[in-house]
């Protein structure tokens, strides 16, 4: 059972059904599959929003798409004209996308796939977001839903993808950010995720609540 638009703040419900239907308008039948995934689908989630994660999948793209120095300055393009929107998007309802654009025929394994038109770009958590899609933490918005598109992330995988996340909080307390209560707190409850998902074997619990039960 996924979670249901109806669940999701006004602004998060309205914002993700316009991307959606600019994403539609520009790409038409190449649109596979849209969702929203990630904090915001949790019910223990901030009263103020963060970013909104939302995956596109996407059928096909000519090969001068996926490299962002051949579109960036073509705002006729699909690219551009999609990350334009986003963007309009976003300053309409004041917040911030964080979007995936994936490849359809890159989605089918649990290679990691690469950015859709940002071909250098690796999406190094992987194992996670399958784990949580496939276990019904999403929230459904166009086409084809990530239960028939995905493969469950390997016990190896999942480690591997965890693997990442202390060089991710060790970078921030290089850069300082420890005296920044929020990136503390973040770096806190990250934690506690993670040693929550290397005794369970699943990832699919909110920061907030892995926080909750401590490590």
């Amino acid at each position: 059972m996924t979670i249901s638009i109806d669940d999701l703040p006004e602004a998060a419900r309205a914002a993700s059904l316009r991307l959606r239907d600019e994403l539609l308008a520009i790409l038409g039948d190449d649109l596979v599959g849209v969702w929203l995934h990630g904090g915001t689908t949790f019910t223990d989630r901030s009263a103020c929003l963060g970013d909104l994660d939302i995956c596109a999948v996407i059928a096909s793209v000519a090969p001068n798409e996926r490299t962002p120095s051949d579109w960036h300055g073509d705002p006729g393009s699909r690219p551009g004209r999609i990350f334009a929107a986003q963007d309009a998007v976003g300053r309409e309802y004041g917040i911030e996308f964080d979007a995936m654009y994936l490849l359809a025929d890159e989605v089918s394994h649990g290679k990691l796939p690469s950015g859709a038109f940002r071909r250098s770009r690796r999406e190094t958590a992987w194992a996670v977001y399958r784990a949580h899609w496939l276990a019904g933490q999403y929230v459904y918005l166009h086409g084809r839903r990530p239960e028939g598109l995905v493969v469950p992330p390997t016990r190896a995988e999942l480690v591997g993808a965890l693997d990442r996340e202390p060089e991710h909080l060790e970078r921030h307390v290089h850069e300082g950010d420890a005296d920044n209560p929020y990136e503390a707190t973040y770096a806190i409850l990250n934690g506690c995720r993670i040693l929550y998902t290397l005794v369970t074997g699943s990832p699919v619990i909110s920061k907030r609540s892995a926080g909750a039960l401590g490590p």
